[in-house]
């Protein structure tokens, strides 16, 4: 897809977002969907080391996955990583984005 296109679709989903907001649904919705995509990441998060491991079924999903969360993850890779030892280093991208998610989920 192009950006112009992600963008309008982007734009599509916030005002049916809006539209179900005004109906009463779209507070149930949003916060399903911004549970779903904590889920998500936090099951990426954690089986990306191990993508060589996987089965054929689960590796397509994961590169289904990989193609909409690298460009975000790329885009804050500016941030330095958390080092926990000598070679213990956690990436803070996902951490992040979870964290955001969260704090949208409680606000919503």
């Amino acid at each position: 897809m192009k950006k112009f296109d992600i963008v309008l679709a982007s734009l599509a989903i916030i005002l049916f977002g809006g539209l179900l907001h005004r109906i009463g649904l779209g507070g149930f919705l949003m916060r399903l969907s911004i549970g779903l995509m904590i889920i998500i990441i936090m099951i990426y998060w954690k089986l990306i080391p191990y993508k060589n491991q996987l089965s054929p079924r689960y590796l397509v999903i994961i590169r289904k996955i990989e193609k909409v969360l690298t460009p975000i993850f790329n885009f804050l890779s500016v941030l330095p990583k958390f080092q926990f030892g000598a070679h213990i280093s956690m990436d803070l991208a996902p951490l992040i984005i979870c964290s955001i998610l969260i704090l949208l989920l409680i606000i919503i």
